[in-house]
This record gives structure tokens, sequence and C-alpha cells, in this order.
């Protein structure tokens, strides 16, 4: 985008109110330059929960004005398709963190949890829709990804290829609204005496604790990692599998929340090494393995791996074997 047109677009979204600004830096410098999204190898598609920390109610007349060169062909087309054009970019364009995600990547993986964590822009039409409905929310929607080849159909012209099919507010901004597991564990008293006793390394104490709250569904994410950590600490790994297992499970299933995602990094780490406790190998490298597929982001996992002593029980296993080479290589150390 030449200068002058970044200082036009610019003027026309100085109206809007400063709160904005993080949204405006990105929506008022766009190139507009149609992006060719090659290949449709992967679209994301899914049911996802995110917080709308920005909004802006798109004027496409302004937006998409023939005056800018991207958009001159716009002002080629006869008037009745111009304003059909138009209609279907009148909309909001909401700048979301995607905090829950049972989103895939079609096409690649049906392996949920896609963009977890990430900050993504998002176009949504719907009639009546304001920003004062979504802004500073925590809204559920219907994710989709639609552009991939360069088609002038919304929202592809605004850089971006994410629509919300649908979109409700279910709480403010960073609260736990929309979890209700992590409502009910606020206000547990089970669970809150658990917390204590785990804290001042009571583990007896913790477990006992912890599992009331489990029973009457008030264990979440945090909860079952500490639970399995209590049984691991009194030498209880056995009774520490299903209740990590579970985490394993909801973080594959796209139900582990953004700001859990170290816990549950921590959760399945710990499955590895109540597994080798148990002379389960297999099951333990198999986790072991997923760190090598992405060594940047788990190098600490990988480092611990190859120190931990729970993973002695199994160190002559050829599983683990081979994976300890694997692992060193990897580490630059063979």
């Amino acid at each position: 985008m030449k200068k002058s047109e970044m200082t036009n677009l610019f003027k026309s979204c100085a109206v809007l109110p400063l709160l904005f600004a993080s949204l405006l830096v990105t929506v008022c410098t766009i190139s507009f330059t149609g992006i060719a999204f090659g290949g449709c190898l992967s679209l994301v598609k899914g049911p996802i929960v995110a917080d709308i920390i920005a909004c802006h109610a798109l004027e496409p007349e302004k937006t998409l004005s023939p005056q800018k060169a991207s958009f001159q062909w716009i002002g080629d087309l006869d008037a009745k398709s111009r304003s059909d054009l138009y209609e279907t970019y009148r909309g909001l364009f909401l700048k979301a963190r995607v905090v829950k995600s049972q989103a895939v990547n079609q096409g690649l993986s049906e392996e949920r949890g896609a963009l977890i964590g990430k900050e993504v822009f998002v176009f949504f039409k719907e009639a009546g829709a304001t920003c004062a409905t979504f802004h500073g929310k925590r809204s559920a929607g219907q994710l989709e990804e639609v552009c991939c080849d360069g088609h002038g159909n919304s929202p592809c012209l605004l850089d971006t290829g994410y629509v919300f099919k649908s979109l409700k507010p279910v709480g403010a901004v960073g609260t736990s609204a929309g979890d209700v597991t992590r409502k009910k564990a606020s206000t547990s008293k089970d669970y809150q005496e658990a917390e204590k006793a785990f804290n001042e390394k009571k583990y007896r104490a913790a477990i006992k604790s912890y599992e009331l709250a489990r029973m009457d569904g008030s264990l979440d994410i945090k909860g079952h990692y500490r639970l399995g950590l209590s049984y691991r600490e009194v030498d209880e790994s056995k009774k520490a599998i299903p209740i990590l297992e579970q985490v394993h499970t909801r973080y594959e299933g796209g139900e582990s929340w953004a700001d859990e995602e170290q816990t549950v990094r921590d959760a399945i780490f710990l499955l590895a090494r109540c597994y080798a406790k148990t002379n389960q190998p297999e099951k333990s490298v198999l986790i072991l393995e997923g760190y090598l597929l992405d060594p940047k982001k788990h190098k600490k996992e990988i480092q611990e791996s190859l120190k931990e002593r729970d993973f002695g029980w199994i160190n002559t296993s050829k599983p683990f074997k081979d994976y300890k080479a694997q692992a060193l290589k990897v580490l630059g150390q063979k």
C-alpha cells in the first residue's frame, strides 16, 4: 500500500475510539491486495471460544473504495453489482484471541485445537450485530476459514480468510465464563481445601479433597494435574495414570483453554513419567516421541526426559533407547 493510501485509510478510521487502537493498527494498515490464498491444502473449521479484544464496524464503501489502486475493478462494476458486493462486506471485523478450540485443520489433520492461543482477525456478518455486543466479551461461535484462491467473496479482500458463522457472548474477557468446570472449581470447598493441602505438600490430604471435588464434577484441568502429581509424590503412579489420561484426552479433543497450556504440558509429561514408573515403555515413549515433532517448542521436555529418574525404569528398553538416540541428535549432543 502506498503511503498516501495508508494515510487516507487512517483518516477514515480516525473517528473510532482510542480503545480500538490495537485493532486499528492492523485494520488501517491492511494492504488489501486480495491475497491469493494458495492451494486449499488446509482450512480451519470448528467451534471455538474467543476473547473479542477489538471490533470495527466495516464501511465497505470506504474500506474497498475504487479510488484505491487495488480496487479500481470495483468501480468498473455496474451499480447493482457494486452495491451487492459491498453488502457482503457490511459487518464486523473482530480481533479475537482464541482461548478454547475444537476446530480442526481440515485436509492436514483431524486433531482438534487449531488456533488455540492465537490472535486472529475474523469477519462476522449478522443482522443487527454491533461492536457493543461483542467487544470485551468472551464469545463462543463456529469459525471457518473460507479463502484459498484469491476470489472476491467476503472476507477475502480483507486479507483474512476467517469468518464466524455464529457468535454469542458468554461472559467477560479473561474470565472463566463458558467453562462450567472451572466455575465449579472456583466455588468448591473441597477443591480449595485440596489446594491448601497441596501447597503445603500434604499430599495425602490433598488427594482426599481432590477426589471429593472430582466426584461432584468440580475438578478442572489444574486439579486433575495436581491430583495426579499428588499420587506420584506418594509413589502411587498407577492411580495417577487415569487421572492424567483425562487431561491428555481433553487436550486432544480441544477441550482445554489457552491459559491452561503449561498445566497441560506438565500433566502430559507427568503421564509419560508414570507410564515409565509402571513399566509401560511403549506408552511412555509414544508421548516422548511426540516432542521430537516440534523440538523447539518442547526442548525443555526433551531435556528433562534424558535426566528424569522416573525414566530409569525403562532406560534399557528398546523403545526408550531409540528415542534417546533421536533426542540427543535433536539436541545436538550426538
